[in-house]
C-alpha cells in the first residue's frame, strides 16, 4: 500500500476521512501531519485549517463522489475519466477528488457517500463500469440512499473493513448476473398461435449476496381478459456451492429450485409443467444470455425427449430509477 497522494493539502485530508471517516479531529490531525510531510506539501501547514476545509467540504453536500487521485490511481488512467461530465456540474452530486484512499492494490478506487452512509468501489479501469458507476452514484443522490439498485455495480463494490472476503461473496452466483436489471418480452408457443407477457426486475442483494428476481407474466384469456402472476425469487449460493432459488409465488406457493450452469453461459433448472390441460410431467427451462438481455426457453418432456414449449426474448431496459 502507498501513500503517496497529490500534494493538495486538503485533498489529502479528504482522502484521510474517506479512510477514517469515524477518527477523531485529534487522530485525523496526527495522521494528516504524517502524510503532508510524506507528500512534500512544504512547510508551515496549517493542519487543523486543513482539515476544516476538509470537512466543510464533506459536509457541504448531501451527497458527494470522490475519486482517489493518489499516485497509484493517476498512473492506472483514473484521473483522465470525466466524471464531473459524467455526474453532471451541479448536479445532485458533488466530485470531490482525494489523495490516497487506502488499499491500492485495488485502484483505481473511488468512495461515494449519502448522508451519512459511505461505500467503496474498485477496478475502475475500465471506462464502461466507471460509466455505470456514475450512473448508479446519480440514481443514489437523487434517492437520498445508497440501497437503489446497484445494477452492474455490485461487483465493484469494495468493504475495505473486511476485506476480501466480502468481494468474493459475489462468486458463486456470478452466472447469473445476466439477470441484474429491468427485461420486457412477448413470447410466444411451438405450437399454437398465442402469445405471453412478461417482466423481470433483477438485483443484486446484501453486496452481492443473494440476487432478487421479481417477475410478472400475463397471458390473454378466451374471454379478453388477462391472466397475470407475480413472483418472487431470492436466488443465493449454499455453503456446497450449488445454486438455488426460492420462488413465492402470489398463489401462495413457496417452490425451490436449483440452477445449473450450461455450456453457453445459460442457466437450466426443472420447471413446473405448464398448466391448463397440457399433459407433460416434467418441465425445464433455459435462460440464455443475447447481445440485448436474455432468451428463456421451457421445454416440456414428450416421446422421452425435451421438446420446445414456448419461448420469450427478454430485452434490456433501462436503468432503475
Amino acid at each position: 500500500m502507498t501513500r503517496e497522494t497529490p500534494a493538495e493539502p486538503v485533498a489529502i485530508a479528504l482522502g484521510l476521512l474517506v479512510r477514517h471517516p469515524a477518527w477523531s479531529d485529534r487522530e485525523l490531525e496526527a495522521a494528516l501531519e504524517t502524510e503532508l510531510v510524506a507528500a512534500n506539501t512544504g512547510p508551515h501547514v496549517d493542519v487543523a485549517r486543513v482539515l476544516g476545509e476538509a470537512r466543510a467540504r464533506w459536509s457541504a453536500f448531501p451527497a458527494a463522489f470522490y475519486p482517489c487521485a493518489g499516485s497509484r490511481c493517476r498512473a492506472a488512467g483514473a484521473q483522465r475519466l470525466p466524471w464531473v461530465t459524467w455526474l453532471g456540474a451541479g448536479s445532485a452530486c458533488a466530485v470531490l477528488p482525494t489523495g490516497c484512499q487506502g488499499p491500492c492494490d485495488h485502484g483505481p478506487m473511488a468512495a461515494l457517500r449519502v448522508g451519512d452512509r459511505l461505500e467503496h468501489f474498485r477496478h475502475l479501469a475500465d471506462e464502461e463500469a466507471a460509466r455505470e458507476l456514475a450512473r448508479f452514484a446519480l440514481r443514489a443522490a437523487a434517492a437520498e440512499t445508497l440501497l437503489v439498485d446497484p445494477g452492474q455495480v455490485a461487483p465493484l463494490r469494495f468493504d475495505p473493513l473486511h476485506g476480501h472476503a466480502a468481494a468474493h461473496l459475489l462468486e458463486p452466483i456470478r452466472p447469473l448476473a445476466f439477470l441484474a436489471g429491468r427485461f420486457r418480452g412477448r413470447g410466444g408457443y411451438a405450437e399454437s398461435d398465442g402469445v405471453f407477457f412478461k417482466e423481470l426486475s433483477g438485483r443484486w442483494e446484501a453486496r452481492g449476496r443473494a440476487l432478487s428476481l421479481r417477475m410478472a407474466v400475463s397471458f390473454p384469456t378466451a374471454n379478453g381478459c388477462h391472466d397475470s402472476h407475480e413472483a418472487l425469487v431470492i436466488v443465493a449460493p449454499t455453503p456446497d456451492g450449488r445454486i438455488v432459488g426460492r420462488a413465492y409465488e402470489d398463489g401462495g406457493a413457496i417452490r425451490e429450485y436449483e440452477y445449473e450452469v450450461a455450456a453457453d453461459g445459460g442457466i437450466v433448472f426443472d420447471d413446473r409443467p405448464p398448466g391448463h390441460g397440457h399433459g407433460a410431467t416434467r418441465a425445464r427451462k433455459r435462460l440464455v444470455p443475447v447481445r440485448d438481455g436474455y432468451e428463456e426457453i421451457l421445454e416440456v418432456e414428450g416421446g422421452g425427449r425435451f421438446e420446445i414449449y414456448s419461448r420469450v426474448r427478454m430485452r434490456r431496459l433501462g436503468p432503475h430509477r
